[in-house]
């Protein structure tokens, strides 16, 4: 087992992470914006491993919390690794070096938070931090993810099969196959009071939003309206967010259709030569605008006969 030069004190990571929450925040995979990288309009970025737990560890250990830091250009790698002695490892030699492996039920059952969770292809970390409250919704994990391309910090709610939900007593996404106690990195002996930090008046960008939108967050119709609107945002900013969710659903029915028309070019039902199938979809598809359709469909031929 290996230790960091100072542990961190488990009430410290817990609430900084609840904190982190609240910030506008991006997902970037490459160094050095991996790294809790502060941009100039001060929105932050990192991906999962450095936020669970790398960033948190290195900038608490240093005294600047990521959660705090408004300061552009400014990443925790250098002064990180020299303060802490945690390096920058990947998710699962994290849990090899410094943590020792608990089973669900126990990291629930005795709320051994933080914990970090780690997914069956070891490309994918969690940090479990005990249950929280948000939007109506209870979860207990925070991750960093692309999640859909869209929003890149979400939460979600483990259980004691290792089960990854979109919240408690809400949709199975997948599974988590490990779970970590951080001995050599946290000092579960200062846990203290716990506390959920309050929600600020619109959380969320209206990207973000929108994830949440798809995810079921908020419930359907004028309830998930209302829902949002408790949370400071105005019709015009919901009608935003249903904008980009729309025009995320309406790009995979695309796709798919395509998929199906792309037999019927090749079949010949759809007619031989650009002209004729192209009248085919617009007779056929009149919703769909006719030549994004139809080229989408001949690329999809395209890859099929290649």
């Amino acid at each position: 087992m290996r230790y960091i030069k100072k542990l961190i004190p488990a009430k410290t990571y817990v609430e900084g992470a609840l904190k982190l929450l609240q910030r506008n925040l991006e997902y970037i995979n490459r160094a050095p914006y991996n790294l809790g990288y502060c941009h100039n309009d001060g929105h932050i970025s990192g991906d999962c491993w450095c936020i669970n737990p790398k960033v948190m560890v290195w900038s608490i250990g240093i005294g600047k919390p990521v959660w705090e830091n408004k300061t552009p250009g400014f990443y925790y790698y250098t002064d990180g690794i020299n303060a802490t002695g945690l390096p920058d490892w990947d998710g699962q030699s994290i849990l090899n070096g410094y943590c020792e492996d608990i089973s669900f039920k126990k990291m629930l059952s005795d709320k051994i938070a933080p914990a970090l969770l780690l997914n069956g292809n070891a490309t994918h970390m969690g940090a479990y931090i005990g249950e929280f409250q948000m939007h109506g919704n209870t979860y207990n994990v925070t991750e960093f993810t692309p999640a859909s391309g869209i929003s890149p910090y979400m939460h979600s709610y483990v259980d004691e099969n290792g089960g990854r939900y979109t919240c408690k007593g809400g949709r199975l996404i997948s599974r988590w196959a490990r779970a970590g106690k951080m001995v050599g990195i946290i000092d579960y002996t200062d846990k203290g009071e716990i506390m959920p930090t309050p929600q600020p008046s619109k959380p969320y960008s209206i990207d973000n939003l929108a994830v949440h939108i798809m995810r079921g967050d908020f419930g359907s119709g004028e309830a998930r309206k209302d829902a949002i609107k408790k949370l400071g945002y105005t019709d015009a900013e919901i009608q935003k967010a249903q904008d980009i969710v729309n025009a995320v659903y309406a790009k995979k029915d695309l796709d798919v259709l395509a998929c199906s028309l792309a037999m019927k070019f090749i079949s010949g039902e759809a007619g031989d030569g650009v002209t004729m199938r192209r009248q085919w979809i617009a007779d056929n598809y009149p919703k769909y605008d006719t030549e994004t359709l139809f080229r989408k469909t001949q690329d999809k031929v395209n890859d099929y006969l290649s």
